[in-house]
């Protein structure tokens, strides 16, 4: 008779720690990539969210890309006059799937203080040209 030692069941530690770069792969994966866009004096304060005080990075959305091929999130931050918006969708439509687009500001999302009646320069809030995911107002 052959003795067999009881099956141990299988223990695993309470605490799985995952290889550096399989995590580090996964935020790449998921982070946001916004395009370097800025269309009027509202392109300042996009600046400044991007800046160390802000600091985007920490959202996972710090890499300004320098072309609208490269990137998955379009920050209007200004004013879109009629003339601007043909170049604005069309940068959209360069961006690859899946994409997003973030209106920032009064101006983006209505108009802002250039909106009012008979005013002919104006596109009154991105949501006309594009579609809008997030509005950030202020």
């Amino acid at each position: 008779m052959v003795d067999h030692p009881r099956a141990q069941p299988e223990l695993k530690p309470p605490v799985q720690l995952a290889l550096l770069d399989d995590i580090l792969g996964i935020v790449r994966a998921n982070s946001l990539w916004p395009m370097t866009f800025g269309i009027a004096c509202c392109s300042i304060e996009l600046m400044a969210t991007g800046a160390s005080r802000f600091d985007l990075d920490r959202f996972g959305a710090g890499v300004f890309r320098p072309s609208p091929r490269q990137s998955d999130v379009m920050v209007v931050a200004g004013t879109i006059s009629k003339k601007m918006a043909p170049t604005v969708v069309t940068l959209y439509e360069q961006m690859p799937a899946p994409k997003w687009v973030i209106a920032m500001g009064n101006c983006a999302i209505s108009g802002g203080p250039f909106a009012y009646d008979k005013q002919y320069a104006i596109v009154n809030g991105t949501d006309v040209i594009l579609p809008v995911d997030v509005y950030v107002p202020g």
